[in-house]
């Protein structure tokens, strides 16, 4: 009634007093069109106790089934919002575009050897370098992306042995980059592993429906990584003693 009353530019919600129904005045936020634009900070004790993590878990699954998504969709619209502004991966991508001789020669190099070639594809940078080092050291090569657009336009000059995707990035996620492999019968073959740092019981049944092999969640286990690599893989892949 205060925010149709007196249209606040910000809401401040306590979790401690408000427990799980916090996430309930979000949601009911969310739908009125007056109130879905107002920043809302929520104001969270110093520790979470075992019964409230576990009412605001439930609650958060019982919004995110009533909006008819899946959490891995909640934190992309989380991080969406954050990326007000994507220029510098325009940019990136335009620059790819104007220069993808170079990049098709640079890329065409990289496969000379007998190593086989994973495509790694995740917008944080960090995670990208930590992966590359894990599937470096298993004796492959890597080539990287930012997204899926780069992802797709990386895929016009070479053919990977194996695509490492993360679920989650902006502009264009795992899902639907993945649903554009799939429809292009070049690259309808070349087996494709989804990144997600968010894992739940029915993500193998979620991964696989979308055209995915297999899952892989962060944080990334070297040895699981390892072994799903030599599996999908097999005798492509050279490892070094």
């Amino acid at each position: 009634e205060h925010v149709k009353n007196e249209s606040p530019q910000l809401i401040l919600l306590n979790v401690c007093s408000l427990g799980e129904r916090a996430l309930d005045s979000v949601y009911e936020l969310s739908r009125d069109r007056m109130a879905k634009n107002i920043p809302i900070i929520f104001e969270l004790p110093d520790n979470f106790s075992s019964d409230l993590m576990e009412a605001m878990t439930l609650k958060s699954r019982e919004i995110t089934l009533k909006v008819k998504s899946h959490p891995m969709d909640v934190l992309k619209v989380l991080r969406d919002r954050l990326e007000i502004g994507d220029d510098a991966t325009n940019k990136k991508i335009n620059l790819i575009e104007q220069n993808s001789e170079k990049i098709e020669k640079e890329l065409k190099n990289k496969q000379i050897n007998s190593k086989p070639t994973v495509l790694i594809v995740d917008d944080d940078s960090d995670a990208l370098f930590t992966i590359g080092e894990f599937v470096k050291e298993m004796g492959c090569n890597t080539i990287f992306a930012h997204n899926g657009m780069e992802c797709l336009l990386t895929l016009n000059h070479v053919e990977p042995s194996l695509i490492l995707l993360d679920i989650m990035m902006p502009q264009m996620d795992g899902f639907e980059t993945i649903k554009r492999i799939r429809s292009d019968k070049r690259l309808a073959d070349i087996p494709v592993v989804a990144l997600t740092a968010y894992a739940m019981l029915d993500n193998k049944d979620i991964i696989e429906k979308n055209g995915f092999d297999d899952l892989i969640t962060k944080p990334i286990n070297s040895q699981l990584l390892s072994a799903k690599l030599k599996k999908i893989l097999k005798d492509k892949i050279y490892l070094y003693k």
